[in-house]
């Protein structure tokens, strides 16, 4: 008799460790990929701090049954993956043009979750005003290597503009300072964060007709469909939400 108590004892704790892995598998992981390793969006990978990963907890917060993570992912490896369409997550704070889907018919597009500018950054000494492509024939145009820029890349191709690259946007400026460049690109975003956490000199001069202006969005492929309808929602209100422009602030 002790030893059946004892079987069924042990037989029901044993189903019950076991059921907690069942229980655990029902929630869906999802992966936000971001190819943009420069703050406010990454900040600093190893702690995961930084603005996309901020995002992550804001679509925790917002949809229950998922766990939302957020991954660096080189724009490389990304385009390899979409091109085998083996990407298996959604990819934030990125422009249909940026992926030859100007039309929004190759992939799944979601509403803005930043508004953001690439500036024409110079000297206020020697200030750089952009009227059109042929105002930058004969200048030194300092950007992150690897990065396109529609219209300078052209003119490089030309030779009608010296391209002087490097590892982001905070060399960048200091490229312009030392003078070693006319005009340099940096986003808005980057510039309000570098300003805010170490107070910029202030000698920089900003076109009044930048570079480009445009919507940090997210996209995925057809096999994110599920996801990408529950999102849906969330994201369309987003940019109205006090939570998440709390959580903009913080980088600004």
């Amino acid at each position: 008799m002790f030893r059946t108590r004892f079987l069924i004892l042990f037989f029901w704790f044993y189903c019950s460790l076991t059921a907690i892995p069942a229980l655990a598998s029902d929630e869906t992981s999802t992966i936000l990929y971001t190819y943009h390793h420069k703050p406010p969006f990454i900040v600093d990978e190893k702690k995961r701090i930084g603005l996309y990963y901020d995002l992550a907890t804001y679509f925790n917060n917002k949809l229950t049954g998922h766990t939302f993570s957020t991954e660096y992912l080189p724009r490389k490896r990304l385009d390899y993956l979409l091109k085998i369409n083996a990407l298996n997550g959604f990819v934030v704070g990125v422009s249909p043009i940026w992926f030859n889907d100007k039309k929004e018919q190759k992939y799944l597009w979601l509403d803005t979750i930043y508004q953001d500018r690439d500036e024409f950054v110079s000297l206020k000494q020697t200030p750089f005003e952009f009227k059109q492509s042929q105002s930058l024939k004969g200048k030194a145009v300092a950007g992150v290597a690897g990065y396109y820029y529609h219209g300078i890349n052209e003119m490089v191709s030309k030779g009608q503009t010296l391209r002087i690259d490097t590892i982001n946007e905070k060399n960048v400026l200091s490229i312009i300072e030392k003078g070693r460049a006319d005009v340099g690109i940096v986003s808005v975003s980057v510039f309000k964060y570098l300003n805010k956490l170490d107070k910029l000199d202030n000698i920089y001069h900003f076109s009044e007709i930048p570079h480009d202006a445009f919507d940090r969005r997210v996209m995925t492929t057809q096999s994110q469909e599920k996801v990408y309808k529950q999102l849906l929602p969330i994201i369309n209100t987003m940019m109205q939400d006090r939570e998440w422009l709390k959580m903009i602030n913080k980088y600004q």
